[in-house]
């Protein structure tokens, strides 16, 4: 049909800006949890005591992790280079390029320090060199996705997969904890465990329904009007679908909240919150990125999200020298008020030395 909004061939097949954009706006609020998980209070209590802390871990939560999820399984799509063998190659460098940042943001440092000032802690070693974080489940993920791709799954069949998966993980994750040295593998694939924070059974439910969402959008012919309708489908099943929790005396709080890492051990209900959420930021994210496109703010947001591998990299170096540092002399953490002020100095920072590094780069 010549006026259908799904087309049958692939015609908005170019850069989405708006994914850019949401790549690219959780950054800061990354940046600011980070520093609250382990700078501040959050290190030692993470349960939002006060509207501050649930607002904080709301925005760093469901309207970050799982948008950058999402916005990796919509890339896989758009991206020419994502044959098997190179979704492979990148997965297998990003789950040991986790490691080699556990070790370069405070593994090293912290050990070294805390064993010259009489503190050494093996536990707290072990943890810090083997922990879990996002480029582990990224590098997994991706490699999951190179077999899905070598076996030509439809994008409809890789998200019932990755249902099915999170199902499987969420049983999993009610068995009594994993304790010992097991949990830092077993915590990569379900939540048995506080050393590793998204396990790929979990979590692969969003860059999977992103790869949807994708060969969807690659097919779209009025990217305006799809946006509308989803923006507005979206804004009414979020409303109807907090209601009904509310009713049913379901709290949404689990669904951001750190404590007892609720966020991170997800599940269906969690899972559906997100992506209406995503659905509706991206409603949102279409207009803005198309009004600040060919401005300096747009060129800003497409460097930010394609450079956000390096920038996850400096920030967190950064916040892990601090961290050294406060546990090598057993320095006070940083009170709640100043999490914020902290973080975005953290982030201008990082801004600088990722400015620095790419101009460094383009004279080598």
């Amino acid at each position: 049909m010549k006026n259908s909004l799904i087309s049958g061939e692939k015609v908005n097949c170019s850069r989405q800006s708006e994914i850019d954009l949401l790549r690219a706006y959780p950054i800061l609020f990354m940046v600011i949890i980070h520093v609250y998980e382990n700078l501040s209070i959050g290190r030692i209590d993470a349960a939002p005591h006060t509207w501050a802390e649930h607002i904080l871990q709301f925005l760093a939560g469901p309207a970050a992790a799982p948008a950058f999820m999402f916005a990796m399984g919509v890339g896989i799509v758009y991206s020419r280079k994502s044959t098997p063998a190179a979704l492979l190659k990148r997965g297998l460098m990003l789950f040991v390029g986790g490691y080699i940042l556990n070790a370069a943001r405070s593994g090293i440092l912290t050990t070294i320090g805390t064993a010259l000032a009489g503190r050494f802690d093996p536990e707290l070693t072990k943890y810090l060199f083997l922990n879990g974080d996002i480029f582990h489940f990224a590098g997994l993920a991706l490699m999951l996705s190179a077999l899905f791709l070598q076996m030509k799954l439809k994008p409809v069949v890789i998200a019932v997969i990755s249902l099915l998966m999170q199902l499987g993980g969420r049983y999993l994750a009610n068995l009594p904890e994993m304790t010992g040295d097991l949990g830092y593998i077993a915590g990569h694939f379900y939540k048995c465990t506080w050393v590793c924070c998204f396990p790929l059974l979990q979590w692969y439910v969003y860059p999977a329904l992103g790869i949807c969402f994708g060969s969807v959008l690659q097919r779209v012919s009025d990217p305006r009007a799809w946006y509308r309708l989803i923006g507005v489908c979206a804004a009414f099943l979020l409303l109807c679908y907090v209601g009904i929790l509310s009713i049913a005396g379901v709290s949404i709080a689990p669904f951001y909240s750190l404590e007892d890492d609720t966020f991170y051990n997800q599940d269906f209900l969690s899972t559906v919150f997100s992506i209406l959420l995503i659905c509706l930021i991206l409603s949102v994210s279409h207009p803005v990125s198309l009004l600040i496109k060919d401005k300096p703010i747009g060129r800003f947001v497409k460097q930010m999200s394609s450079r956000l591998t390096e920038i996850f990299i400096i920030q967190w170096i950064l916040i892990g020298i601090v961290f050294s540092v406060f546990r090598t002399f057993d320095l006070p953490d940083i009170p709640f008020v100043w999490v914020v002020p902290a973080g975005i100095l953290f982030a201008l920072a990082t801004g600088g030395l990722l400015q620095f590094y790419l101009k460094r780069k383009d004279r080598l």
